[in-house]
């Protein structure tokens, strides 16, 4: 055979594998929420192929996909597109993404009390000294009394932490900052959003049990004065991590757990009896800013109290008010912004699905809730560092039915506890 035609022949036959090898591509929808992304497949030097929703033809394998729309974060992800078999392979492949919503913060320091912020014509709330924003360049105003306005745009890009000096008397530039991402200082909080706060207390507690009408003589009144408790607290947003969830960044997680001293009951026969005291709350809390120096918190979430004695040797027990109240509680804590601290006062509605031992001790029991909290938290160290002070008092009122020869027998009971604690915590 010559030898060209033996090159062709060869030829011919490399470009039959080739072909033979080479996998169909396989149809591709792309949508994002919200819609109007421009995508890019692999990088971005093979330009736009689009806008969402957005349907392509893509060889089956890894590749990469990347999704930008003004306003929002530039999405990256890497996907695995299927070879198209049988009747689902006619089918196109389907990828949704949830952009994250670009959003930057202005915080505000040296900012007076009593001070009015706009920012772009709109009052905002300064409760925290800082207020989310949109990237762009935003206009800044901040009023007090007997000064002249401190007016200044800021820029701030997406995901940026600006720090504003807020000084009057000075002058003040009008024009655009120009954009930059300032050095952080030692000791200053880290470039992002509040993500938490946790800390420890220690909490004097007090305990007055009386009944109503009591008509056994195992019915005893009970009195606790100055029992310690170690508290564990904490209020939790770590979805602020996200732009996206911006919508939520007012929700927030909060927990909290006691344990009291050990602690020996007495009467004034000698009988005794250990006394175990725990709480455990558990819930949600929303933010609503109603000025720029002042919120309500709207609270819900599970709460127990526990109250409960133990000594089987003697008959105490059997005779003063063990309880294990577990409850939906349900409150409104209003804010207000004091100095570079707050303040609130706060008052609670506790359901109580089961109140324990002293609930069984009836023919019928029933009881319900209220508390109150009035407390302060002034942050220090750039604002990582939370001193707590708070006093709480709870009331649990009791009715309860009676039957002819009951062995306990009373018409209802008040159970009030207050206490007083003072904490650090740590926020980040």
């Amino acid at each position: 055979m010559p030898r060209h035609i033996a090159t062709v022949v060869a030829v011919a036959i490399v470009a039959s594998a080739s072909v033979a090898q080479a996998k169909p591509k396989r149809k591709v929808r792309i949508e994002t929420d919200p819609p109007g992304a421009t995508v890019y497949v692999g990088d971005k030097k093979a330009g736009a192929k689009g806008k969402t929703p957005l349907s392509l033809d893509l060889a089956p394998g890894e590749t990469t996909l990347i999704l930008e729309l003004d306003g929002y974060l530039p999405h990256i992800e890497s996907v695995s597109i299927t070879p198209g078999k049988g009747k689902a392979g006619k089918q196109a492949q389907k990828f949704s993404f949830a952009l994250d919503k670009a959003v930057g913060t202005i915080r505000m320091a040296g900012l007076p009390d009593g001070a009015k912020v706009t920012l772009d014509g709109n009052e905002v709330s300064t409760l925290d000294d800082k207020v989310e924003v949109e990237p762009g360049a935003h206009e800044l105003v901040v009023k007090v009394d007997g000064q002249d306005p401190f007016d200044q745009w800021v820029e701030v890009s997406a995901g940026e932490d600006k720090r504003v000096e807020v000084k009057f008397g000075a002058s003040t530039d009008t024009a655009i900052v120009e954009h930059h991402e300032a050095p952080e200082e030692p000791g200053k909080r880290a470039s992002h959003p509040w993500y938490g706060t946790a800390g420890v207390s220690y909490e004097a507690g007090w305990r007055r049990f009386r009944y109503d009408n009591p008509q056994t003589t195992n019915l005893r009144p009970f009195d606790a004065n100055g029992v310690g408790m170690i508290t564990f607290w904490g209020e939790l947003a770590p979805w602020r991590a996200s732009s996206g969830a911006h919508a939520i960044w007012p929700l927030s997680i909060i927990a909290g757990f006691g344990v009291g001293f050990p602690v020996t009951a007495s009467d004034s026969s000698g009988n005794t009896a250990d006394t175990f005291w725990r709480t455990t709350e558990v819930g949600l809390r929303w933010r609503w800013n109603v000025t720029h120096e002042a919120a309500l918190d709207f609270e819900g979430g599970y709460a127990r109290l526990l109250y409960t004695f133990r000594d089987a040797q003697n008959g105490l027990i059997d005779t003063i008010p063990d309880v294990d109240y577990q409850t939906v509680r349900l409150g409104l804590r209003a804010v207000a912004k004091i100095g570079k601290g707050h303040a609130w006062l706060a008052g609670e509605n506790r359901i109580v699905m089961s109140g324990g031992e002293e609930e069984n001790r009836f023919s019928g029991a029933s009881a319900q809730g209220l508390g109150g909290r009035l407390g302060t938290d002034i942050p220090f160290a750039s604002g990582r560092v939370v001193l707590r002070v708070e006093g709480n008092l709870f009331r649990y009122g009791w009715t309860f039915t009676s039957n002819t020869g009951d062995m306990y027998m009373a018409d209802g009971a008040s159970d009030v506890l207050w206490g007083f604690n003072v904490g650090l915590g740590g926020s980040y």
